[in-house]
This record gives C-alpha cells, sequence and structure tokens, in this order.
C-alpha cells in the first residue's frame, strides 16, 4: 500500500507540475485537491497545493492550506514558506507563529534564524535581531565546516510550482524532506523579508551540498549593520537562496 501511495503521490505531483508549466493552476489546484483527500498524510501534498495558491496571489488561501495541513512532517522550508505566505496575506500573526514553531523544530536552521532576524530589523527590534543573527552566524559556520544540511533536489525543477518575536531559539527538531522555492513578490519585502521563497514541495532525493546556503560572511555584514543601527539594512536584506 505505502509502494501504491508512493507512486499515486508522485504521479499528482507531477501532473500538477505539468500544469502550472501551462499555466493551469486550476487543473493544479483540482489535481492537488483530490490527491490530499486521498492521501492525507503526505506532507508534499498541501505544500505545493499552498503554493500553487501562492503563485496565483491567492496568500489567505494558500495560508489556510498550510494552517489545515498543521505542519505536520514540514520540514524548515516549509516553515520559512508559510510565514512568508503569511505575511504577503498581511496575517503577520499567524507568520510569527510559523516562525516561532518552525525555530522549535529547527532551531538551527539558518534561514529561519536569519529571517527572524529580519523580522525583528522591520520593527526596529535590534537587540532581537542581534541575537537571532549572532545565533545564525554560528548555525551558519557550524554547517560551513560540517557540511550537515541537506540541499534539495526538484524532481521537477522547471515544472513552474518552484518555490518563500521575541522568543529564543529553542530545542531540536528531526531532519525532513526539502522543497523547491518560489518568490512571492513585493508584500514579503515590506516586513523585512526579502522574497524567501514558498514552497512547492515538488521533493524526493536530497543530496549533501558542496557549501553552505548562506554564507557566514553575508550573515556577519548584517550583523555589522545591525549593531551600527543601519538604517538602509532592511533595503539590501538579499533573498534567501535554497
Amino acid at each position: 500500500r505505502q509502494a501504491l501511495d508512493e507512486i499515486a503521490s508522485t504521479w499528482n505531483l507531477r501532473a500538477a507540475a505539468a500544469a502550472m508549466r501551462i499555466q493551469d493552476a486550476a487543473r493544479a489546484i483540482a489535481l492537488l485537491t483530490a490527491a490530499l483527500r486521498e492521501l492525507p498524510n503526505d506532507a508534499r501534498i498541501p505544500a505545493a497545493l499552498a503554493s500553487v495558491y501562492a503563485r496565483q496571489g491567492e496568500f489567505d488561501r494558500a495560508v489556510d492550506v498550510y494552517r489545515t495541513w498543521g505542519m505536520v512532517g514540514a520540514d524548515a522550508d516549509d516553515y520559512r514558506a508559510a510565514a512568508t505566505t503569511a505575511l504577503a496575506a498581511d496575517r503577520s500573526i499567524v507568520a510569527e507563529q510559523f516562525l516561532m514553531d518552525g525555530r522549535q523544530r529547527w532551531p538551527h536552521d539558518v534561514e529561519l534564524l536569519q529571517m527572524t532576524a529580519r523580522r525583528a530589523v522591520a520593527q526596529d527590534a535590534y537587540d532581537r535581531a542581534e541575537y537571532y543573527l549572532t545565533a545564525a552566524l554560528a548555525a551558519a559556520r557550524g554547517e560551513a565546516t560540517s557540511g550537515a544540511r541537506p540541499s534539495p533536489v526538484d524532481v521537477a525543477s522547471n515544472s513552474g510550482l518552484t518555490a518563500a518575536t521575541t522568543q529564543k531559539p529553542e530545542a531540536a527538531g528531526t531532519e525532513g524532506a526539502l522543497v523547491c522555492r518560489q518568490d512571492v513578490g513585493e508584500n514579503a519585502a515590506t516586513y523585512g523579508i526579502s522574497a524567501p521563497g514558498v514552497a512547492s514541495s515538488l521533493r524526493e532525493v536530497a543530496k549533501p551540498p558542496a557549501q553552505p546556503t548562506i554564507s557566514p560572511q553575508q550573515i556577519l555584514d548584517e550583523l555589522d549593520a545591525v549593531k551600527n543601527r543601519n538604517a538602509a539594512y532592511v533595503g539590501v536584506a538579499s533573498p534567501i537562496a535554497v
């Protein structure tokens, strides 16, 4: 049964990707909605469905998919995508919750920490931004030496479904699968996050990266800007590369 479910899931994800390549979002949504009913425990499907809605600019619907899903089986990329989508939908409280929950499960994820810091900068909370950038720097330096973090391999790389607080980093979580990305545009940048991407979750294979996704030097530059209270910092935040 598990093998059959995997085949069905992969077929639906690829069929949805094919529909998006020809800009048939309605078909992609129909396929993924039906697949979600049949395969409710496959985290790839709600992540892909949310991505399609976000790509169409239907950010509220995308957020509703994430919340209904409950992020069961989600990875750090999914949490970043959910937070970014919530910001694009002007649902900042929901976004903060996604970021906090993501940090609880993935306390050493560089990009979650960096996103949290950028949110703090957007709120002029420089001490909090410095805290999270310091944590991100430590995590990035750890990745640079260990190569421990896996990188995404998109099974449909040109699919059109490419992916977008005051708490301290919490206890370690478990590893998950990896997703691809899609920019969500200017709304996210308004909140101090420069289009980090929305998960499409067409993901099957993960391989060790040749290098960390964010360099320690990039984070160090941002940390120096925060320490100097550089007002231009928010505007120059570069997109997160996944």
